[in-house]
């Protein structure tokens, strides 16, 4: 337990630290998802960009680990015991490798946007109108993460301050509670952000 709590708060100092890196490279407020023209996405589909988030969220962290200056091994550790190492730790070494990866914010938007298209088999023009649904699920993320290392939430509102009061009501969401909200929360902030795009089965 105590092992655990130190790595949380780890986690949770490393994130604010790579929200700060993101939004000083990337201020753009993400916009909110509205019904979706043409063809809605599909309860099989959702299922499948829900996959591609969660391992958004996982890049948005790598990409952090790199940017900070850990060494790839660091990253590699954090992972090893995860459910999913066999996923993650292949990853991690392809962020580490990719010259492209500047801020995580946008890397975490742009990877989103390739598993969509290559994973989920979306089409760009389509999965483009989810992508402020995977923003709303890093905020809440860095909210949740922050909040179990024991950081106030005003220290979140001013990372996010640029993005407005749709940041502030998800930081909001996540520290209201009594207790911390379990992991995986922010997923279901991503299911419910993208009701106005999905079919109604």
């Amino acid at each position: 337990m105590k092992q655990n709590s130190i790595v949380t708060t780890f986690l949770g100092c490393m994130l604010l630290a790579w929200a700060c890196i993101s939004l000083a490279a990337e201020s753009k407020p993400p916009s909110a998802a509205t019904s979706a023209p043409g063809q809605p996405i599909t309860a099989a589909e959702q299922s499948r960009l829900l996959y591609c988030t969660s391992l958004s969220i996982d890049a948005y962290v790598i990409a952090g680990y790199k940017l900070h200056g850990d060494p790839k091994q660091v990253a590699k550790d954090f992972y090893a015991s995860s459910p999913s190492a066999h996923a993650l730790l292949p990853l991690v070494d392809t962020i580490y490798g990719d010259a492209s990866v500047r801020d995580p914010w946008s890397y975490a938007g742009a990877f989103y946007q390739d598993c969509a298209e290559q994973l989920a088999m979306i089409a760009p023009d389509r999965s483009a109108l989810t992508v402020p649904c995977l923003y709303e699920t890093l905020i809440a993320a860095t909210a949740r993460t922050a909040r179990a290392a024991g950081t106030p939430k005003q220290k979140v509102y001013a990372l996010y301050a640029d993005l407005g009061l749709k940041a502030r009501r998800i930081i909001d969401g996540i520290y209201a509670p009594a207790t911390v909200p379990a992991e995986g929360t922010e997923l279901q902030l991503y299911s419910s952000c993208m009701v106005p795009l999905s079919t109604k089965d």
